[in-house]
């Protein structure tokens, strides 16, 4: 997982394309994390390391010895293990099909996708995408389970199918983006599918000049369910 974040950020574009002032107002807060991140965050390591042993891309020892410092996180259990095996499933199942259309079929786990052809400063980390023959797919393991989370109309996938097709587009002719979701804990599984060029003209009419305005500290305060992890919750007028 990066330890750098963008201004920017996939995650948080729901926010930021909604209420571009926010960018500017929560520029004042210190960055936080929470035990829920904290767990989110093993809980990708956990699914990653299990990728890529499946894939044969570590040895047995290096698998090994990552899970070790898995479990000796307080926030490791049993369970999780459980959920990320399943995860680990989903994905390769997934990249079984896409090899079974073509035989060059990619995997990338845990891949840099950078967005600044649609929004400077913007980059973020794909779980797992997977490229062949027609389309590409992001597939975004969520481990928590406060809320379900929906695939359809996604900003943060929308943006990270464009990256991920902007990183992989001179493998294969793409004209579809597949975005899945994988919320193991609510047994969430869900996949929505848009054309290329949909959503090229969502990133390059609706994101380039709603992330300019952002950056620039233009726009209105909007409050809405996007409030939920803004930093400046407490202080913002709109939402009082």
């Amino acid at each position: 997982m990066p330890d750098v974040h963008a201004k920017l950020s996939p995650s948080s574009s729901s926010r930021w394309l909604t209420c571009t002032k926010s960018v500017s107002l929560e520029s004042a807060f210190e960055d936080t994390s929470s035990s829920f991140a904290a767990e989110g965050t093993l809980a990708h390591s956990l699914g990653e390391n299990m990728i890529l042993f499946a894939l044969g891309r570590i040895t047995a020892k290096q698998y090994a010895n990552r899970l070790k410092k898995i479990k000796n996180s307080q926030y490791y259990s049993d369970e999780m293990t459980d959920y990320c095996g399943a995860y680990r499933d989903f994905v390769l199942s997934s990249y079984e099909d896409a090899k079974a259309l073509c035989a060059d079929a990619v995997i990338n786990i845990e891949q840099r996708l950078d967005l600044s052809e649609y929004a400077p400063e913007c980059f973020g980390t794909g779980d797992a995408v997977i490229v062949t023959e027609g389309y590409v797919q992001i597939i975004d393991l969520k481990y928590g389970k406060g809320v379900k989370v929906s695939p359809v109309k996604n900003p943060q996938l929308q943006l990270y199918g464009l990256g991920a097709y902007c990183a992989n587009n001179y493998l294969f002719d793409i004209d579809r983006v597949v975005m899945s979701i994988f919320q193991p804990r609510v047994h969430n599984n869900h996949t929505y599918e848009a054309s290329l060029a949909e959503l090229e003209e969502w990133g390059h009419n609706f994101v380039t000049p709603r992330a300019k305005m952002a950056l620039s500290g233009e726009g209105e305060l909007c409050a809405g369910d996007h409030c939920k992890f803004c930093k400046a919750g407490a202080v913002c007028r709109a939402r009082a």
